[in-house]
């Protein structure tokens, strides 16, 4: 049986980002430390609605910490909501460097709705660690009719309804 402990699936926001200022926050409550920087949003590629306009906008990131980042570096975030009052904060699961590669490439041209492309890659997920998948079309619907009985001996008021 697949594991569903995949971490994609802790990802609610996804983007690019760069980096403004590092051991800082846009929030006064959030704790700073060495893993704590200030991004600017350059591109949301994933997002709940809450999220998905976020373009533009200065958050605070926690990072992982398996990554060292400078001011100016640009980074795509896997991430997920932290904190959220005058600013957001998010926690950083992972970073990749923006590289010059097919995937990063396609990842940051493919445009569409951010809210469309994380429930897609939730659906793709749940897909691909199910145990088994049926698909089918409906041929043919008739109707119970206002005499159908269910196993309790009730009259249904759903089939009444539609008979």
């Amino acid at each position: 049986m697949p594991s569903n402990s995949d971490s994609s699936t802790d990802i609610t926001f996804l983007f690019k980002g760069t980096i403004r200022e590092v051991k800082a926050s846009t929030m006064t409550d959030v704790p700073v430390d060495k893993n704590t920087v200030v991004a600017m949003v350059d591109q949301v590629l994933e997002a709940p609605a809450n999220l998905a306009k976020m373009g533009g906008r200065r958050v605070t990131i926690r990072l992982s910490g398996r990554t060292k980042v400078a001011v100016g570096d640009e980074l795509i975030f896997h991430a997920h909501g932290w904190i959220f009052g005058e600013s957001v904060a998010v926690i950083s699961i992972k970073e990749e460097r923006v590289r010059d590669t097919r995937a990063h490439a396609a990842l940051l041209s493919r445009g569409g709705d951010p809210v469309a492309h994380r429930q897609n890659r939730r659906v793709k997920h749940r897909f691909n660690n199910a145990d088994v998948v049926v698909s089918g079309r409906i041929n043919d619907q008739n109707s119970a009719g206002s005499n159908q009985r269910h196993a309790r001996g009730d009259q249904c008021g759903i089939c009444e309804q539609y008979a």
